[in-house]
């Protein structure tokens, strides 16, 4: 089954990364989710989410069997994203 990797974007200023499930009504759910800790680019966090090699990121995962959801009205963007984990420049902790 393909994954459908994405960075949500809240309004606290903090970044989410995992594969974006089908969830109840007013919510995102991610699985195999990971909070963004750190991040550099010259192009930014949208770059990184694209492949640029120049980032590093820092991942803090919840677990692999864990579900993050968040309230949609917290979200300010989902997009889509190359799969985190595998990326050349992450820090998985």
């Amino acid at each position: 089954m393909d994954k459908n990797w994405n960075l949500i974007t809240v309004k606290e200023g903090f970044y989410f990364f995992g594969n974006y499930v089908e969830s109840i009504e007013g919510y995102v759910q991610l699985t195999e989710a990971a909070m963004v800790s750190q991040y550099s680019s010259s192009a930014g966090i949208a770059g990184i989410t694209k492949g640029v090699t120049d980032g590093k990121i820092e991942l803090h995962t919840y677990g692999k069997d864990k579900v993050k959801t968040i309230p949609m009205e917290n979200v300010l963007s989902i997009d889509e994203s190359i799969n985190l984990y595998e990326y050349a420049g992450a820090t998985v902790l």
